[in-house]
């Protein structure tokens, strides 16, 4: 099988987010953030800004992934937009300074905080001087995490996302916790009410210790200066594009009504084009809801228009126009209307019987669940041979009989009485037949 194999679900795509973006930027930038504001209100407004941009942009490469689920990410959107140059650029300077200098800049931070407990990876201590280069024990610790986490990587996509989440959790529980023990001490002194009696008060702290105060265009430069810090911080949201094709099959649901048109050829058209975005996003499921609608047999008499769908259709589940690496699901309520020639392009049929009395009742307790026992087994014995698509009509019909009935006579709104869902029964038997 060629191509990579895709394995990693929702959660374990989540998990590659949030592990990506949560670190130790935030731990490393706040510092700069606060000397080029000096305001805690600020900083807050800094961070702020920077999330919902990244919430937005994020928005946009789901998009992107969604239309392109290749291995590659930007790469592949940079190709696809402006061309092979211009991607062969941006992956040259992600592997030689974008990407690379984020990792150093976590593997340094992983150094020095990792000296507070064990202080013997210091960067004071230097293992050994060349003269033109120093080599300390937090490089050496640096370099070795980063050939550990490497290593790890390349054992496999399994062995690599039960990592990711394990180590991903922690990092959630950890800050949770530091959340919640910081809310708590600060809520119990003065620390928040000493912060913010002039937390909207800006200012910027010289070297020699004195202060700036920054109002209008200049509090807006130190704002979007101090920003590089908290979008540094956020970088790693579009970290799952890079291995979407290894994210599992996407469930493309296809309602009927968004692939007919009245405009003739615009139906074929439409159904053509799912398919074609479908083998585009590297294979896709396709479910096609009440299928006898788009393609009845063609035994019955039919317009020139559906046939078109009924062609295409067949051509694309098994032809030489034929979707390779999609999946095609159909569902109907009235197999005897499909065209045979259809029906034969499936690997697979699996019936689903009409519900039994006692799943009616059920059907009929999930949408009238004021009714009791021996009221929805009376009106399940009505409806035998419906199917629960149709009980759920039924419900609704007598629902809106019994709006009608409180609107005509200026009642208050109530539920609905029990012969109204048994004369609705009545008069739906009555009509099919």
């Amino acid at each position: 099988m060629s191509g990579f194999h895709r394995s990693l679900g929702l959660w374990d795509a989540t998990m590659l987010v949030a592990g990506s973006m949560i670190g130790s930027g935030i731990f490393i930038v706040s510092a700069g953030m606060m000397r080029d504001l000096g305001s805690p209100a600020w900083l807050l407004v800094a961070w702020v800004v920077a999330g919902v941009l990244t919430v937005l942009a994020a928005l946009s490469y789901g998009e992107l992934a969604s239309m392109m689920p290749k291995a590659g990410g930007q790469f592949v959107y940079l190709e696809r937009a402006y061309g092979r140059l211009t991607a062969f650029l941006y992956g040259w300077t992600a592997f030689t300074v974008i990407t690379s200098g984020i990792i150093a800049a976590v593997a340094v931070a992983f150094a020095k905080f990792s000296a507070v407990f064990f202080p013997v990876l210091s960067p004071d201590n230097v293992l050994f001087d060349l003269g033109f280069v120093k080599v300390s024990a937090a490089q050496v610790y640096a370099v070795s995490a980063i050939l550990l986490l490497t290593w790890f990587n390349t054992r496999g996509v399994e062995s690599s996302k039960t990592f990711t989440t394990v180590f991903t959790t922690a990092k959630i529980a950890a800050l949770l916790a530091l959340i919640v023990v910081g809310l708590a001490v600060g809520m119990g002194t003065d620390v928040l009410a000493t912060n913010f009696t002039d937390g909207w008060r800006a200012a910027t702290h010289h070297v020699d210790g004195t202060l700036s105060p920054l109002t209008g265009a200049a509090l807006l430069s130190a704002l979007g200066v101090a920003m590089v810090g908290s979008l540094f911080s956020s970088d790693g949201w579009n970290s799952i594009t890079f291995i979407a094709g290894e994210v599992k099959v996407p469930l493309v649901y296809v309602p009927i009504e968004s692939i007919m048109s009245k405009w003739y050829g615009q139906s074929s058209q439409n159904l053509a084009q799912i398919f074609e975005a479908a083998d585009e996003m590297g294979g896709a499921i396709i479910f096609l809801d009440e299928i006898d609608a788009l393609a009845p047999s063609r035994e019955q008499n039919m317009f020139e228009a559906t046939r078109r769908v009924l062609s295409v259709l067949l051509r694309k589940l098994d032809g030489l126009d034929s979707a390779s690496s999609t999946l095609t699901i159909g569902a109907t309520n009235r197999m005897m209307d499909l065209d045979h020639a259809l029906i034969s392009r499936f690997d697979q049929t699996i019936h689903f019987p009409l519900p039994n009395a006692k799943e009616r009742a059920a059907i009929f307790g999930n949408y009238a669940m004021h009714l009791g026992e021996e009221e929805l087994a009376e009106i399940s014995e009505m409806c035998d041979g419906l199917s629960g698509r149709t009980i759920k009509d039924i419900c609704e019909f007598a629902e809106r009989r019994w709006a009608r009935m409180l609107i005509v006579k200026d009642l208050p709104p109530s539920q609905p009485d029990f012969k109204y869902y048994r004369h609705s029964v009545k008069q739906w038997t009555e009509k099919k037949v």
